[in-house]
């Protein structure tokens, strides 16, 4: 007997690297038509240096908090074996629950361009099975942005 697997729901967004300002903007040509207006129109990706984020980098929104310190948009922490891939999370408010959300980003090899791979209420509540979900999508995501990329 054969697993079947339904993949849930999910957005590609592509970002491209602003190179006079460092940041990952979204593109004018999107892999959809309707892409979400809950990832931030521009973000910059940094070492982190907070010890208590458990993240090797961290995905900046260009805007700043009251005291001037940028907000943090999600750390990124390293798909295993998988060069480039990184996993990172959204949180929002529903209803007044939080509800987190799942992302699976690629950063080109150049640095210049950004898939982001968002599935809006869906999420993994370990490392682990965050681990092994990405990992199982990966061929199927990289697929994608051949896709787009050369259409």
């Amino acid at each position: 007997m054969s697993k079947t697997f339904n993949l849930p729901n999910f957005r590609h967004i592509r970002f491209t690297k602003n190179v006079q300002t460092g940041y990952f903007v979204k593109s004018d040509e999107q892999p959809e038509p309707t892409a979400t207006q809950l990832i931030p129109f521009e973000l910059i990706r940094e070492k982190t240096i907070l010890p208590h984020i458990q993240a090797e980098y961290s995905l900046f929104q260009h805007s700043y908090k009251a005291n001037r310190s940028k907000v943090m948009f999600t750390g990124l922490q390293p798909v295993q074996n998988q060069k480039d891939w990184y996993l990172g999370d959204n949180f929002r408010l529903a209803k007044g629950i939080k509800v987190n959300e799942l992302l699976i980003i690629k950063i080109t090899a150049k640095n210049d361009c950004m898939h982001v791979f968002y599935f809006p209420a869906y999420y993994k509540n370990t490392e682990t099975l965050r681990q092994c979900f990405a990992t199982s999508l990966i061929s199927t995501l990289e697929n994608r942005i051949i896709d787009f990329e050369t259409k």
